[in-house]
């Protein structure tokens, strides 16, 4: 499956995606967009995703194994380019995919030349899971409370001053010097 996703066929999509809460707006959208470029830019554009509007919902190029969704990645790798679709049901929301480009799998590279690279590249990543789910549990057992209030409040060095020194005795203003 590494091997497939590094080296096998990639895809070049943008994606609308439409959190949880606006699925009826994507529902009926969804006619308007999937038969025009414009339409489907201008809802990329405009879509509550910040990092998916600033650049029209263009994704990376990504290959299979690699989006966590069996079920939008099974949808993605349906498209020729220029098709769109099918509105997608994933965790996050709804999710409508343009296929832009299909990128062939790399030629004349094999498993057994990519082995030792794509193990340690995995071992890698299996690793940080891990370790994040480890960090997690660990956290959760923990319990850790706030013990100091207030803290990153911005301070307010003139009352704080105030208060401080006003149990000390006070002295006649001092004169300037000439």
């Amino acid at each position: 499956m590494g091997f497939e996703a590094y080296h096998g066929e990639k895809l070049e999509c943008r994606m609308i995606l439409y959190p949880p809460q606006q699925a009826n707006y994507a529902l009926a959208n969804y006619g308007r967009i999937s038969q025009s470029e414009e339409e489907f830019d201008k809802a990329a554009r405009a879509q509550p995703t910040p990092t998916l509007n600033a650049n029209a919902g263009k994704l990376d190029p990504f290959g299979r194994h690699t989006l966590g969704d069996e079920n939008l990645e099974r949808e993605a790798f349906r498209l020729q380019p220029g098709e769109v679709s099918p509105l997608i049901g994933t965790p996050q929301g709804q999710v409508v995919l343009k296929c832009d480009r299909r990128i062939a799998a790399e030629p004349g590279v094999t498993l057994e030349q990519e082995r030792a690279k794509l193990t340690q590249e995995i071992r890698r990543k299996k690793t940080e899971l891990e370790s994040l789910a480890l960090f997690k549990e660990l956290s959760d057992k923990a319990g850790p409370r706030l013990l100091l209030s207030g803290t990153g409040q911005p301070e307010d060095l003139a009352a704080e001053t105030k208060r401080l020194t006003a149990d000390l005795p006070r002295t006649g203003a001092p004169t300037p010097r000439r």
